[in-house]
């Protein structure tokens, strides 16, 4: 005869796995007992079927959920497998050690108003609920990759935060302008071209190669291994742009024959130095300090792929052949990243003035007379 009892905020379930068998106790992972009596009944039907069940559910620990998951990253091959170890690295210094069953909703909502105090390293600002969202969307597909694997009696609830609404920031080309007149020439053409094809930066523009470019053509392409959503893309620059390259080749060529050596790599440190040579894999402060000086604080490098999807729609592109030049997935991201502005609103008026009701009154007066012949 099978039956629940408590232990803790947690049920357990005894009961026999046939007849004459001994008895066995086991953890349902479940903290009500609706959920606990499901378990059991689900576990009593398998073991009626003939199916094998586990037995030892409490003694699997987050450690051996934490290693299913890495190794399913890594058979996926995702290309963010980086900040997938980033995040998962606060949620291992706070479970690692614990048993799987005793990650219930109370001990994840403990988690969260912990992370919800603490401040992101080297600065004064609170972690954001977006970051923490991101932790817990982690620990779910962990959570629910052990369920599939018929490690976890079930999943745990993971109620996500409130997070705000995306930034809206964009650069206008004026600011745009001012700003790069501040870079070294190799940043102001990487900026240049996420401003003009709402590629990303670090993973897509500075991850560039000369094998990549037709500098006659002014097209530059991105094979499915460099790009985010897998798939390759190709876009085509403005002459200001081509020219820009052209000059990058010229000081890269330069450099390659100071050293001895051919580089593959379009944005490569050419400054004297330890980085000279090395691929350049990003310029956050240097963008911080071009802003500053040209009196735009605060704006951000991603803000130019807002700004490309932006000048794209604005310029009449059609958004899918906008979308396909940025890369984004869906066209629910890339309506979120086509940002309007006071002008664009302040332009809507005048083109409604213009033409919206006076248009309107002409076809009802048109209809009406071809009505009366």
């Amino acid at each position: 005869m099978a039956s629940l009892y408590q232990r803790g905020e947690v049920w357990w379930a005894k009961y026999r796995s046939g007849p004459g068998q001994p008895v066995v106790r086991v953890s349902t992972g479940c903290t009500t007992k609706r959920e606990a009596k499901t378990w059991l009944d689900i576990r009593a039907g398998k073991i009626a079927a003939g199916e094998p069940v586990p037995v030892r559910l409490d003694s699997i620990a987050y450690d051996e959920l934490r290693k299913d998951l890495d190794a399913a990253y890594q058979v996926k091959g995702i290309r963010s497998l980086v900040d997938a170890q980033r995040r998962m690295a606060y949620l291992d210094a706070a479970f690692k050690g614990w048993r799987a069953i005793n990650i219930t909703e109370s001990s994840i909502d403990a988690y969260v108003a912990k992370r919800k105090t603490e401040k992101v390293p080297g600065t004064e600002r609170l972690v954001a609920p977006a970051t923490i969202n991101r932790e817990l969307a982690q620990l779910r597909r962990m959570l629910r990759l052990a369920y599939r694997r018929r490690k976890l009696a079930h999943v745990p609830a993971v109620t996500m935060l409130p997070e705000s609404q995306p930034r809206q920031g964009f650069v206008e080309q004026e600011a745009f302008d001012a700003i790069v007149k501040h870079l070294e020439p190799a940043q102001a053409v990487a900026a240049t071209i996420a401003f003009e094809t709402a590629w990303r930066i670090r993973s897509e523009v500075l991850t560039l190669e000369w094998s990549r470019l037709d500098l006659e053509e002014g097209c530059i392409r991105l094979d499915g291994a460099h790009s985010k959503n897998g798939q390759a893309r190709t876009a085509y620059l403005s002459p200001a742009a081509t020219r820009l390259l052209v000059e990058q080749r010229e000081r890269v060529v330069a450099l390659g024959r100071q050293l001895g050596r051919v580089f593959a790599e379009v944005f490569v440190h050419t400054a004297k130095g330890p980085l000279q040579g090395q691929r350049q894999r990003e310029f956050n402060k240097a963008w911080r300090s071009a802003c500053r000086r040209a009196g735009y604080t605060g704006t951000l490098l991603h803000d130019l792929r807002r700004s490309g999807v932006r000048a794209m729609v604005r310029a009449g592109v059609p958004e899918s052949v906008a979308q396909r030049i940025s890369g984004h997935a869906t066209a629910a991201v890339f309506r979120r990243y086509d940002i309007t502005s006071d002008q664009d609103l302040r332009d809507a008026r005048d083109r409604r003035a213009q033409f919206g009701h006076n248009q309107t009154a002409k076809v009802v007066s048109l209809n009406r007379e071809v009505a009366n012949k």
